[in-house]
Formats: structure tokens, sequence, C-alpha cells
């Protein structure tokens, strides 16, 4: 008795420990302890600094110049101080500036793009992973019944084979198809630990051995029409990092055409200045503005060839991006149309799973009648068994469509979850 006490006492500490996880916990934990998030919103912060530093160029600079010259001439020397407020200014720089701040403003738009692409489809991951592992489960439960069945079977095909109604064989394959069922069992649960380590990784839930994944595999119908998808094209991760990338190539290029525009500078000078370039004595405070325009003419066919490097590359990066549109269009329609041919096969192979239960139930009681034989029975579990696997496959298949569909728009889409009863 105090044996019996002790192990209840055990499970109940065991169970009060144990953390269980649903997948919108894990989802939910991601987004604070996976590394490639938190490195993308350190790159987003390092993007907006980029954005801060390319504004720098539209105000002037202040500062303070100070030192001495040290002159010898035939043997003497002269020494002469410098110390002056300065300002500069850049005032027309062929619209580079502007360039350059409009790239900067399309990278931080990459990055923060990149991140929301990291974090769904991190999420998306733990979510395939996730249901994966509820597959194997079901199938674990359904190799269950079918392992408790097959025992069954045994017991009354030992009790023919005593009355000598039937051979040994019948017996021996039988036992052997419990055998197999016990292994395939001990690959299924080894499979389950092994995804369920790889989905708390990801999500970064430590602890591995005191957490529980809970859920139920949903029988999903999807809500958005094709039309409603396909809209959807232009804010897809993939269409809108051509549409970036082609932007950025064409600031480049605007970058590279503007050293053909002249260039023109402000610089503001107030202090004891250099004597050589004021004409006045180093210890007399003067000041001095300074407005200097530069137009290079020719630089060697150097602007020209980059231009025409930039050009080419902001072409190639336009007609990937129009390519592209047209790709999710296809690939879209494609996983749509998988999509509902999936809903009406999982429709049909339920009902075929619940004619296969009925059947085998008959079965087992006309082999009782000694209407049926042992081959008869032992198709017909096998048979319900593989249906009803097969149902929870085709659910799987329909979820890993649509992680891949919902990856491939960059969104969540709208999906209703049938509820049966024994749910």
């Amino acid at each position: 008795m105090l044996r019996i006490k002790l192990l209840v006492f055990v499970l109940v500490c065991t169970n009060v420990s144990a953390r269980t996880l649903t997948l919108d916990a894990l989802k939910e934990n991601l987004k604070n302890k996976n590394y490639n998030i938190k490195a993308g919103k350190e790159d987003v912060e390092s993007s907006k600094s980029k954005v801060l530093n390319s504004k720098a160029a539209f105000y002037p600079k202040f500062g303070i110049e100070a030192g001495k010259e040290f002159l010898t001439i035939d043997d003497e020397s002269s020494e002469e101080s410098r110390l002056s407020l300065y300002g500069e200014l850049n005032l027309f720089r062929g619209y580079e500036d502007h360039s350059q701040l409009n790239k900067s403003k399309f990278q931080l738009q990459h990055t923060k793009m990149t991140l929301k692409k990291k974090v769904l489809e991190s999420e998306l991951e733990i979510e395939k992973l996730f249901y994966q592992l509820l597959f194997l489960k079901k199938k674990k439960t359904v190799l269950r019944g079918e392992l408790v069945r097959a025992k069954s079977h045994i017991k009354m095909v030992s009790r023919r084979l005593s009355s000598k109604i039937i051979t040994e064989t019948d017996l021996l394959e039988f036992k052997l198809y419990k055998k197999k069922l016990e292994s395939l069992l001990s690959y299924i649960e080894l499979e389950i630990k092994s995804l369920q380590n790889e989905i708390l990784t990801i999500s970064g839930v430590d602890h591995f051995k005191k957490v529980e994944l809970s859920g139920s595999l949903p029988h999903y119908i999807l809500v958005d029409k094709i039309d409603d998808i396909l809209n959807l094209g232009d804010k897809s991760f993939s269409v809108s990092d051509r549409r970036i990338q082609t932007s950025i190539a064409n600031e480049e290029l605007k970058i590279t055409q503007s050293q053909w525009l002249p260039r023109l500078d402000l610089k503001v000078e107030h202090g004891y200045l250099d004597e050589a370039e004021t004409g006045l004595e180093s210890d007399t405070i003067s000041s001095r503005a300074l407005v200097l325009g530069t137009w290079e003419f020719f630089s060697g066919g150097k602007t020209k060839h980059l231009n025409q490097q930039r050009l080419k590359n902001y072409k190639s990066k336009e007609y990937l991006y129009k390519q592209e549109k047209l790709n999710f269009k296809i690939k879209a329609r494609n996983l749509f149309y998988r999509l509902k041919m999936l809903e009406k096969t999982i429709s049909s192979e339920e009902e075929n799973a619940r004619i296969s239960k009925s059947l085998y139930l008959k079965t087992m009681n006309e082999y009782k009648k000694g209407i049926k034989d042992s081959g008869a029975l032992s198709s017909s579990s096998k048979e319900y068994s593989e249906i009803e696997s097969r149902v929870y496959q085709l659910k799987l298949n329909y979820v890993l469509v649509k992680v891949e569909l919902e990856q491939l728009v960059s969104s969540r889409l709208n999906f209703t979850v049938l509820k049966h009863d024994k749910e």
C-alpha cells in the first residue's frame, strides 16, 4: 500500500513540474528568444542609423581649427599660430545626397521586411513541425488501437487453433503482424521525441524534459477566394524584395549620373587664419568665405562606364521584378487548387474511414460466428487503420500546403476549422 502511494505521489509531482505548451505559446516564445530574430532587430536599428547618416549631408559642419606652423629658411626659423572657427556646407552635389538618402531609406525598408520575413517563416516552420508532431501522435494512437485489436485477434485465433478449426500459420501471421506494430510504435516514439526537441530549439524553450506539447490536428477549410490571394502579390516578400532591389539599383544609377553635374561648396572661417592664404599677419583676426564650384568634364570614361554598368544592373533588377510577379501568380494558383483538391479528398476519406470501421465491426461479428476467416478479419482491421491514418496524413498535407501558401503571400490567410464530434 505504501508503494502504491509513493508511486502516485511521484506521478503527481511529475505532472505538476511539466510545462504544457500550445502552438501559440511556442510562437510567442519564438519572438523573444530566437537568435535570428534578435539579429534581425539589430539590423533594423543599424539601417536606421544609415538613414540618419545620409541625412547628415544636408546639414552644415562646424568646428575649430587650431595648430602651429613651423618654417625654416637659411637657418632662420619662424612659427605661426592658427586658431579659427569654421563652417562648411555642401550647396549642390548633383543630387547625389538626395539619391544616397533615398537608397538608405529603401535599404531600411528591405531590412524591416527581412525581419518580418524571419518572424513569419520561423512561425510557419514551427507550425509545420508542430503539426507533423501531432500527426505522429495520431498515428501512434491509431497503431495502438490496431495493436489492441491484434492482441484480441491472437486470442481468438488461438482458441480456433486449439479447436483444430485453423492451421498454425494463421496464428503465426497474427503474431508477426503484432511484432511489426510494436516495432513501428517504437520508431514513431523516437520520431516524436526528435521533432519535439527540434521545435523547442527553434522557439528557444529551455528544459526540454519538462515540456509537453499540446494541440489537435485541425481540419482546415480555406475561406479566401483565389482573387483575394492574387491581390496579395504586391505585398509578398518575394515580390517586395525584387521591387526594393530595383529601387535601390535606380538610386545607384542616379548617384552615378550626378557625377556629370557641377558641385558647389561653401566654407566660412573666422579667427587667426593662415597668413599665406589671407595675406594678413598671422596675429590678426580676420574672416573669409569661400564658394568653390567644380565641374569635371572628363575622367577617362570612368563615369560613363560606371553609368552603363549600373543602367544594365537596374534593367536586370526590373526584369526580375516583373518575372517574380508572374511567378507569384502561378505558384499561388497551384497551391490554392491543391488545397481545394485536398478539401474534397479529406471529406471523401473521412467517409471511407466510417465505412471501414463499420466493415471491421461486421467482419468481427461474422468471424465470431464462423462466417469469415482469419484473412478477412486481418484485412478489414488493417484497412480500417490504414484509412484512418490516411485521413490524418491528408490533414497534415493540407497544413503543409497551407504553410507554403502563407509563406508565399507573406501573411496569414482565413481558414475555418471543422470540428468533429469525437474531438
